[in-house]
């Protein structure tokens, strides 16, 4: 919705992370995937968004820090790196591992969701990241049919989708 508007869309992830978390990092976190994701829905490719977004807009801290983390294991197995960094949704924990998602199956969101679940742990708080990066640069096109066509309420999530898309 406001991809075409960076400063506002930062501003509103911000605000919504600020009413449910109470930690600086993560509020940053979501002002970070949100750059991220404007760049790639902009033509870049998603690691290469990540590190300059990181390295632009965070440097010197711990999101450029974990950035650096994640894409070093850009081409490890993804279950062995996430279980390396830690499982859980705490942010130290997910970052890295949003990072190596999106930086190890950057045209692939079926294979960085399979691996993401198969990871275990907070695997809910990585896949919507690491989904909401890679869904920017794969669009619809990029989700498997079969995850959508077994939906009892697919095809009004698709008239809404529709929707979204023609106002942006």
């Amino acid at each position: 919705m406001y991809h075409g508007d960076e400063e506002t869309l930062v501003e509103a992830a911000r605000t919504q992370t600020a009413m449910t978390h109470d930690d600086p990092l993560v509020v940053d976190a979501a002002e970070f995937f949100a750059r991220v994701t404007c760049r790639v829905l902009q033509g870049e490719r998603p690691s290469m968004a990540a590190a300059q977004t990181a390295r632009e807009r965070f440097g010197g801290s711990m999101l450029e820090e974990w950035t650096g983390k994640g894409m070093s294991a850009a081409q490890g197995d993804s279950v062995a790196t996430i279980k390396a960094y830690g499982q859980s949704c705490h942010i130290p924990d997910a970052f890295p591992g949003v990072i190596h998602l999106v930086s190890r199956y950057e045209d692939d969101l079926r294979e960085a969701l399979v691996q993401c679940v198969m990871a275990g742990g907070d695997s809910a708080g990585r896949g919507m990241m690491a989904g909401m990066v890679l869904g920017a640069r794969g669009g619809m096109d990029a989700i498997p049919p079969e995850w959508v066509a077994g939906l009892k309420k697919g095809r009004q999530i698709g008239m809404l989708v529709d929707r979204i898309s023609a106002r942006s």
